[in-house]
């Protein structure tokens, strides 16, 4: 019975969504260390330069979620200086640059900071909405590992709707894409350069159309998502947005790729309010991922530093310490003993929950 539940979780998901199989064979052990109680360093890490944003989206400052907005930003000295301490530290994953409710390339040292990481040999990625995404950006990541325009929409109405503009930046977006897809290919680039498409009752329609206009553009992908909870699709004929997924993966060949990030029955599950709750005793994803926040707090994911009640509970703080004090220092093992997931966690990514769900039952087994 145990071989077979391990056999489900390593086949839960196809590349590059495999996350149980490459976490347990491509880790050098790293599985093995954290339940030895080894203290090591993330595999990955993810910075959010400031909460500023240039968008307002419907799902976030447009007033669907209550999370915090300030003008909280990290100084170009304290990213400057992360990025070498995570250089001597031995991050081996992703170095990466987003915002949970802050457009990341509004800060003016975020490009300059993303240079100093490449030049490091460290691998970072950039979420971005792609609206300062402009050529003269372009040298800035050169050896960038991957870039991800958040672009939601196939149309000009539907993002002014969705974003809160009322303008032509949807225009100017996939101008910035065609660029930059372009600057990569003359300078033999190799970053991969992907569209990401948060899925909502207003731009189902425009599903097959953004999925033409992004190929178009010479990105490599276009993925496919749903919001956290999915409470947007209550009542929603769900029938359509599978006809309309069905008909973008037509558009699939050899060399741009259609990713639906849920599969059909993650996507069921959360159509019908049937999500799993946060059932497992111990959250290990914090071990593999680290985020330090526009205010400088150091946290276990993008999301903790939201919850409420529980966002006081920081692991540190980067303008006081270095990066190693505060991965390795007592504040951190007395607040992991602390967090209870079914309590404290309303929400959780994707991975996240899927890795805490391998690695509890792999602990419980071993």
């Amino acid at each position: 019975m145990k071989e077979k539940c391990l056999e489900d979780y390593l086949n839960k998901g196809e590349f590059p969504f495999d996350y149980e199989r490459q976490l347990l064979y491509g880790r050098n052990g790293f599985i093995e260390k954290i339940l030895d109680g080894e203290i090591m360093p993330p595999l990955h890490f993810e910075i959010l330069p400031t909460d500023k944003c240039n968008n307002k989206c419907i799902w976030c400052r447009g007033g669907h979620r209550a999370l915090m907005v300030s003008d909280n930003e990290l100084s170009e000295e304290v990213m400057l200086r992360l990025m070498d301490e995570l250089k001597d530290y031995g991050i081996h994953g992703i170095v990466r640059f987003s915002g949970m409710v802050g457009e990341p390339l509004v800060h003016k040292s975020t490009l300059k900071t993303i240079k100093r990481g490449i030049d490091l040999g460290l691998k970072i990625g950039l979420i971005t909405n792609g609206i300062l995404l402009v050529p003269n950006s372009h040298e800035y990541l050169r050896g960038i590992t991957y870039v991800s325009v958040s672009l939601d929409a196939g149309r000009q109405e539907t993002f002014n709707r969705l974003k809160g503009h009322n303008d032509d930046t949807f225009t100017r977006i996939i101008d910035n894409i065609t660029q930059l897809a372009s600057f990569r290919e003359q300078n033999g680039e190799k970053f991969r350069l992907t569209v990401g498409y948060v899925l909502h009752p207003y731009n189902i329609g425009d599903i097959e159309e953004a999925t033409k206009i992004v190929k178009s553009t010479g990105a490599d992908l276009i993925q496919f998502k749903l919001p956290l909870g999915g409470s947007f699709f209550r009542d929603y004929n769900t029938s359509k947005i599978e006809e309309s997924l069905k008909r973008a993966k037509k558009y699939a060949d050899n060399r741009f790729r259609v990713e639906l990030m849920q599969s059909d029955d993650e996507r069921r599950d959360e159509f019908s309010r049937k999500k799993q709750k946060h059932d497992f005793p111990r959250c290990y994803s914090q071990f593999i991922n680290g985020v330090v926040s526009s205010d400088g707090n150091v946290y276990p994911c993008v999301h903790y530093n939201y919850q409420q009640g529980v966002s006081s509970n920081s692991f540190g703080n980067i303008y006081k310490q270095t990066f190693k004090e505060i991965w390795e220092g007592e504040k951190r093992r007395r607040t992991l003993k602390q967090i209870n997931p079914s309590r404290d966690c309303r929400l959780c990514n994707r991975y996240d929950n899927r890795v805490n769900r391998f690695i509890n039952f792999i602990s419980s087994n071993k």
